[in-house]
């Protein structure tokens, strides 16, 4: 753990941070914290001062203040270029790294050279009604995530998604790394486009691992919890709106331009490729990732609802062996886990905000994650080997499930 720097970005967040340092404090976490700071508000401002003080002795905590219209691209790229440490992990104020699931991806890095950042399984935990007239008033999903491995560069940069949130910045990279990748996205629009472009600097360095183990616990927003600060991510969800108008904006253009102009000097003296093949790669690749995005929501905004459901299972066909499906689904038939989620009474089930039967919950879950080991009730069960570090987060989002105590 000392060879870990956390980045903590924060703006207008005390309460958050405050849960999230109180949880690190409890489990004795060994690394470095650095928490960046844009606070508009002045109270909001030494509160956080105030919470980074409260937990000094137990952590090692560096304080930064940053201008209030500081961009987010650039606070985090300030912010990793203090640390020193072999590795640096991301991750929001709202949000859990979990002890031993970060100490494994540490190791791992230490006997892999050719990975430059790994992660393991997220779990997101949402308020989907009034926790003061529900007992279900939560519900947890997992996130969609994959490996980003291949022979050479063009191979891995392929492999990442536009919108990128499937990936997340939540994880464990090499320093170096992570450092060149957020300098090379400095003094542009943090938008859904840099971060696609941010993510496939860190792939041209080398893997990008997902292990089959539990690395964060994150908040979900729902429509009966709205928390996240807008005009924190101007240009990512607040000023541009989506991803369409995102790519619309005056703006587009020139980011685009000067970040693969960025990472294309960053990278043209370490891959064996010149620069302006390497621009063109990068540009190929970004272009043909929007391209079927914008193809999908074209075709799910203005076809039939019987095409776009017909598209959506062919693309589902493309893309899971169904027979792969068919031998996890059966292997878990043999697990407890399943029996007790199959006939689980004391809460639904939700993805997003929506609510979903056991059975439909059991089989998405197998479909996308191959297996239930890291759905809530399984992680609750005292025989999991990640079950006291989860509980621990756990139970701090349950008492502050919206930053604050809950009334009793």
């Amino acid at each position: 753990m000392t060879k870990i720097t956390i980045l903590i970005p924060t703006r207008n967040r005390s309460c958050f941070l405050n849960r999230a340092l109180m949880y690190y404090s409890q489990k004795k976490f060994k690394c470095n914290f650095i928490i960046g700071d844009s606070s508009t508000d002045l109270k909001e401002k030494n509160n956080t001062k105030k919470v980074c003080r409260l937990y000094k002795e137990d952590l090692d905590i560096k304080y930064v203040y940053y201008s209030q219209d500081i961009g987010f691209g650039d606070k985090l790229a300030e912010m990793c270029n203090l640390s020193n440490s072999t590795y640096t992990a991301i991750v929001g104020d709202d949000d859990f790294l979990i002890h031993q699931g970060l100490i494994e991806c540490s190791k791992f890095l230490d006997e892999n050279d050719d990975t430059v950042a790994v992660y393991g399984e997220r779990i997101g935990l949402m308020v989907i009604d009034s926790p003061n007239k529900s007992k279900n008033w939560y519900a947890s999903r997992q996130f969609r995530n994959k490996n980003i491995i291949g022979k050479d560069y063009i191979e891995r940069i392929n492999i990442i998604e536009t919108p990128s949130w499937s990936q997340h910045l939540y994880s464990l990279y090499r320093t170096d790394v992570i450092k060149n990748s957020l300098n090379s996205i400095k003094n542009v629009d943090y938008s859904s486009s840099t971060e696609h472009l941010l993510y496939m600097s860190i792939a041209l360095s080398g893997n990008w691992i997902k292990l089959d183990n539990l690395f964060a616990l994150c908040s979900f927003e729902t429509e009966v919890f709205k928390y996240r600060d807008r005009k924190s991510f101007p240009d990512y969800w607040g000023n541009y709106g989506g991803k369409i108008k995102q790519l619309s904006h005056v703006n587009f253009s020139k980011n685009l331009s000067i970040t693969v102009e960025n990472i294309s000097e960053l990278y043209s003296k370490k891959i064996d490729i010149d620069k302006e093949n390497l621009k063109t790669e990068l540009l190929k690749c970004f272009w043909f990732k929007n391209s079927i995005y914008l193809s999908e929501r074209f075709i799910s905004s203005g076809w039939s609802k019987s095409y776009f459901v017909l598209n959506k299972l062919f693309k589902l066909l493309l893309n899971y062996n169904i027979m792969i499906f068919l031998l996890n689904f059966i292997k878990t038939l043999f697990k407890k886990i399943f029996w007790v989620l199959m006939f689980n009474k004391s809460k639904d089930f939700g993805m997003y905000i929506k609510k979903q039967s056991n059975l439909i919950f059991i089989l998405t879950t197998i479909l996308h994650f191959s297996n239930l080991k890291y759905t809530l009730n399984n992680l609750e069960n005292k025989n999991n080997l990640y079950h006291n570090d989860f509980m621990d987060a756990f139970k701090l989002w349950l008492k502050f499930p919206m930053g604050k105590k809950l009334d009793k």
